[in-house]
């Protein structure tokens, strides 16, 4: 399979050529004479019944009410700057209409999306990953975009740019079609694996969770070994916690009376602190749950199952306990 070819890019074509020159010149793919010939290349395959007039307006006009919006961005396995409300309103929308926008994710996530082999996972705050075979190519016309809909909802779907009507939904109120493609709500995480990064890496397996009390190891806690203990029941339909979610305070009343968590370390040391008065909270409980990584993180919920306000952590290495009176 080839690679994607810009003058096939439809309606995104001008500002493919645009993010792609930039994003090529700041990894070092190409020289400014490269970029006058992939401008050059693009744009006379770019024609006016191709593109459309120019709007040299519509960026200026669609970017001050966006709503909140932080996704993180991993490029074969390193972090990048995630894509937030910030970024999409200083880039503008590729396809509009009224308040519906969207935006295609090759120009925000850069070169690596438009290799040859590379593929793209769309990964839910549950942990639930959708995934793309070489994403830059289009799939019945279509590819993987961010759409903003009326409702001040994000989601990513697949959107052929030569049908702005589809970015509408159900369609029918006026007189559109209906979009047939699933939608990928409550986005947390984009990530890019490409054959030159290592397309077949994974993250590596995580290691144990040591439980110190007083200095000492008292237990070993991992994802598998967890597997044997109670686990909490997860409401109806609770992606989140389907893969095992454990009461923390529980997991440490198994361990012996007069004791509670105080400190969650994680990667590098990284950690945070959890207060007597914290872990006292009877209107939350903090949970150790499974992720998508099979990493054992820290979370706090309500009694109805819903998320909580409360320090976090994931890929915990250590879980440092004291004496509950102090």
């Amino acid at each position: 399979m080839g690679q994607r070819s810009v003058g096939d890019a439809g309606p995104w074509a001008p500002r493919l050529i645009s993010s792609a020159a930039v994003g090529m010149l700041r990894y070092g793919l190409v020289g400014i004479r490269g970029i006058a010939l992939l401008a050059a290349g693009g744009l006379a395959a770019c024609g006016p019944i191709a593109c459309g007039p120019a709007a040299p307006d519509a960026q200026e006009a669609s970017s001050p009410d966006l709503p909140e919006i932080q996704i993180e961005v991993e490029i074969d396995l390193e972090t990048r700057p995630p894509i937030d409300r910030a970024r999409l309103a200083a880039g503008g929308p590729d396809l509009e209409d009224g308040e519906r926008r969207a935006w295609d994710l090759g120009p925000l996530l850069g070169p690596p999306y438009y290799e040859a082999g590379a593929r793209l996972d769309v990964i839910d705050s549950a942990g639930t990953s959708t995934s793309f075979a070489e994403p830059s190519r289009r799939q019945d016309g279509r590819r993987p975009a961010l759409v903003l809909n009326q409702k001040s909802e994000w989601f990513v779907e697949l959107v052929d740019p030569a049908l702005p009507d589809e970015i509408h939904g159900r369609g029918g109120n006026r007189g559109r079609p209906a979009t047939t493609t699933r939608r990928m709500v409550d986005v947390a995480r984009l990530r890019i694996f490409t054959p030159s990064g290592g397309a077949a890496r994974r993250p590596a397996d995580p290691g144990p969770t040591a439980v110190q009390f007083r200095g000492e190891t008292i237990a070993t806690w991992t994802a598998a070994s967890l597997e044997d203990l109670p686990r909490l029941s997860p409401p109806e339909r609770s992606r989140r916690l389907s893969k095992g979610a454990w009461s923390l305070r529980d997991l440490v009343a198994g361990l012996g009376e007069g004791r509670r968590v105080a400190r969650v370390v994680g990667p590098g040391e990284e950690a945070v602190e959890i207060s007597a008065s914290d872990w006292a909270d009877p209107s939350r409980t903090p949970i150790l749950r499974v992720n998508q990584r099979t990493e054992l993180k820290l979370e706090w919920i309500e009694p109805s199952g819903r998320r909580a306000e409360g320090p976090e952590i994931r890929g915990i290495t250590r879980i440092e306990l004291v004496d509950a009176a102090s």
